[in-house]
């Protein structure tokens, strides 16, 4: 396995400097930098390849609260040296998104089941019928910090939605814009590592065999959608599998997002062209 680092880490560690570990787990510490992109994870080379991971042949020792300082080729983790890694990982784009969509959505309901729900807070959660009734924008803070997982539950679904949203308005369906679904992930009430995958997914970037799971999907390969699942299944409590599930329902529901985009966008347009009346005391 080659050590790798996405784009969006490359750019925290070089433009913050400055970091400080935030969390400490088995296969990844987790460091807050100085500036727009924030946490970046530091992870052993077994874990994905994503926007925010710099994949390591060894972790370090660190501790919450060690500093971590950008020295040119390398990270300073507390007394520890590690390289940056040199080859930066990118996604491989899935062609004509829109026009395979269905295809795309019928694997992916053989691999995870038509009928799955998603477990928060110990009772399933509709997550369909909530974008349905109430529209993106309070589906998603519906979902905000609920469930189990370092990254909730609600905010793997979260992220799946938003990440194929994101990545079909790129293939050009009206919907969503990548502004939009940022806004909507930067203001998630969820904590700050939750918060800085969902801002990468609503750009369109998260973890690599969500990726895979996409293309295999959209081609109708269901023998490696069913074998990129099984690597999603081993990634967190059950992260890998909920973000798989976001992303079905997004692609389930596009159009219904999509008309849903138009009346949110039309209804703030109206609020923030609406007259303000002020009171003259007399």
């Amino acid at each position: 396995m080659i050590p790798t680092i996405g784009s969006r880490a490359r750019l925290a560690v070089t433009a913050g400097q400055f970091g400080r570990v935030v969390a400490v787990f088995p296969r990844a510490i987790y460091v807050r930098f100085a500036g727009a992109v924030g946490v970046v994870a530091i992870t052993s080379i077994d874990a994905p390849s994503g926007p925010l991971h710099m994949r390591v042949t060894e972790l370090p020792k660190a501790c919450v609260g060690d500093t971590v300082v950008w020295h040119g080729d390398s990270l300073l983790v507390g007394v520890h040296r590690l390289g940056i890694p040199a080859q930066e990982w990118a996604p491989t784009p899935v062609d004509q998104l829109i026009e395979r969509r269905a295809t795309a959505v019928r694997v992916l309901r053989d691999v995870l089941g038509t009928t799955r729900m998603l477990d928060l807070d110990g009772r399933p959660w509709n997550v369909r019928g909530d974008l349905r009734r109430h529209g993106l924008r309070m589906a998603i803070a519906h979902l905000a910090g609920r469930g189990a997982g370092l990254t909730p539950a609600g905010d793997d679904c979260a992220g799946g939605i938003l990440f194929v949203t994101a990545l079909l308005r790129e293939a050009g369906l009206s919907t969503w814009s990548s502004s939009a679904l940022v806004e909507l992930a930067s203001g998630h009430a969820s904590h700050e590592i939750a918060v800085a995958f969902l801002v990468e997914a609503a750009r369109g970037e998260c973890i690599e065999p969500l990726h895979e799971l996409l293309g295999s999907s959209a081609l109708g390969d269901r023998r490696e959608a069913a074998h990129t699942m099984c690597i999603l299944d081993r990634i967190g409590h059950t992260s890998g599998r909920d973000m798989a599930f976001g992303m079905l329902v997004g692609l389930e529901l596009a159009d219904v997002i999509a008309g849903d985009w138009r009346v949110d966008r039309d209804h703030v347009n109206s609020a923030s062209h609406s007259p303000t009346y002020t009171a003259t005391m007399r």
